[in-house]
């Protein structure tokens, strides 16, 4: 039972927060790691256990709210926490450090391409949309923006900033790896962007409608070739806003917010889209869904009434017993470990746990494999462009109507005795040359998914294994795209 709040942010907060939480988006994580301090009594829930350690020390005044989490390259995390235009610093060895100042507050802080960025916005506020990067000397301006609200989020090692306000237009800037920012051309629907994610090869933004109430809109595809797409609809005469979007595999999870025209939260709701369909998965009333974040296969969920929510395939549940605020930030750099941002009355506080079972199968038994159908399908939707018109050596039907088909075309891109050295990697990787670019980044969600599910042996639907699968028989020598 989620708890509802004693108070919830007025209409104006909400949608300042949204113009930040999630705007890097979230990618399930994978690697090593540990979370710093002393372990408490594990929290599980959905096979998942949390030990979560004791605060770590943040200082900051009472009203401030975490807006972003990040781990860098040196271990250190960062913490935004506006209205201060500092940001904090915790080392290793747990001591703060504030750095930086910003002329508007801090929304997104993103690691990418060996460096930290920040992107800043203030709602109505002219010339606050600016991108900063932390080099060797400290803060510099990055890209500089005339709007008020910045989008930041990484595709890979290339950076896409998401720029906009009420009633200005919605411009895209995109960073390759080494720079420098370049405009990217294409329009798109009327609203003020609020979160951004790569997915499945894909681009998604989100935008909230201009006005006093409507819904938000999503739309994704390739630089300068998105599409939008419609939300589950809010109540009758709310406003709602996408707060938090969250790459998984073979998923990508919504967080909405619906307000009244006071500002009052009248529901929120959690949203999954498998590649065909969005799904409602969560929906309650008088709270609102913040953040996201996801190893693996399991997804955390954070809210404002403290509560953070998890779920590993079997439905979401509580984590245990509620943060002393709200949980306004999650960041999950790795397998075994979660940041949670909490912004209570006093301020904001930083909490770290150790995470295990993560997207680990219940009953004991083992997890099943990755199949095309639930897990690669949906990551060739950005591929089907051009794969399905052009004369390449891999042709996939158009849309993607022929799943037999399309399933042995793209086992002839795989090789089964090297997986990481098949041709559906090395080209989308952009380890070798591809017309279409690196729309798996090695080291992305969709690059991990892809590399599993050919190390689990390129099946095509799971539910039709046996309890012990055989090999597909795939050709032995990959054919070339």
């Amino acid at each position: 039972m989620i708890q509802r709040p004693p108070t919830l942010a007025p209409l104006c907060a909400l949608c300042a927060i949204a113009t930040s939480l999630g705007v890097a988006g979230c990618r399930d994580s994978s690697g090593g790691g540990a979370a710093t301090g002393s372990a408490t009594a594990p929290a599980t829930a959905s096979g998942v256990a949390l030990a979560w350690g004791a605060p770590l020390p943040v200082s900051s005044a009472p009203g401030d709210r975490a807006t972003a989490v990040v781990r860098d390259g040196g271990g250190d995390v960062v913490v935004a926490h506006p209205p201060s235009a500092e940001l904090l610093r915790v080392d290793a060895a747990g001591a703060a450090t504030a750095e930086g100042s910003f002329g508007a507050e801090v929304k997104a802080l993103v690691w990418a391409d060996g460096a930290l960025f920040a992107a800043t916005s203030q709602p109505s506020t002219p010339d606050a949309a600016d991108v900063y990067e932390r080099g060797p000397s400290g803060w510099t301006l990055s890209l500089d923006g005339t709007e008020d609200v910045s989008v930041l989020f990484a595709e890979g090692d290339t950076l896409h900033a998401i720029r906009g306000g009420h009633g200005l237009p919605t411009v895209h800037f995109e960073r390759p790896p080494g720079g420098p920012w370049q405009p990217v051309a294409g329009s798109f629907p009327l609203g003020v962007p609020t979160a951004g994610v790569s997915h499945a090869g894909e681009l998604w933004i989100a935008l909230a409608p201009d006005a006093a109430s409507g819904d938000a809109v999503l739309v994704h595809g390739r630089p300068g070739s998105l599409r939008p797409e419609l939300l589950p609809s809010a109540p009758m005469g709310a406003k709602q806003v996408v707060t938090a979007l969250c790459s998984t595999p073979g998923k990508l999870l919504v967080a909405t917010v619906s307000t009244d025209s006071a500002g009052n939260v009248l529901q929120s709701q959690l949203v999954g889209y498998d590649g065909a369909a969005f799904r409602q998965e969560l929906v309650v009333a008088g709270d609102a869904f913040l953040c996201l974040a996801a190893i693996g296969g399991t997804a955390f969920a954070g809210s404002e009434s403290g509560q953070l929510l998890t779920n590993s395939g079997s439905g979401w549940q509580a984590s245990g017993t509620p943060f002393p605020g709200a949980v306004t930030a999650l960041h999950a750099p790795d397998a075994q470990t979660l940041y949670a941002g909490v912004s209570g009355p006093a301020g904001v506080e930083l909490y770290a746990a150790s995470v295990t079972g993560a997207a680990a199968a219940t009953g004991g038994t083992a997890p099943l494999p990755l199949d095309y159908l639930s897990d690669l399908k949906p990551l060739l939707a950005g591929c089907v462009g051009c794969h399905a018109s052009m004369q390449t050596g891999f042709r996939l039907s158009s849309g993607l109507s022929d799943d037999a088909a399309d399933h042995q075309a793209v086992l002839g891109q795989v090789d089964l005795a090297q997986p990481d050295a098949s041709p559906l990697l090395t080209k989308a990787s952009g380890a070798v040359g591809h017309a279409g670019g690196a729309p798996w980044a090695t080291g992305s969600a969709e690059y991990a998914t892809a590399l599993r599910w050919i190390q689990d042996g390129g099946h095509f639907d799971k539910t039709l294994l046996p309890a012990a699968s055989a090999t597909p028989t795939t050709p032995t020598t990959p054919t070339t795209p």
